[in-house]
């Protein structure tokens, strides 16, 4: 069975940006301030 999900523009926002990390398109340092978190935050929800 198949299921929407829905999320919060905040939350496609996030997941976008730790997307382009994985990607290596964008550096931690450069999420953490984007995201408003620590390099350490962005590092462990990777």
């Amino acid at each position: 069975m198949e299921g929407l999900i829905s999320i919060s523009n905040k939350e496609l926002s996030r997941l976008e940006v730790m997307t382009k990390v994985h990607e290596r398109r964008l550096t931690t340092s450069q999420a953490s301030e984007y995201l408003r978190l620590s390099n350490r935050e962005v590092k462990t929800a990777l």
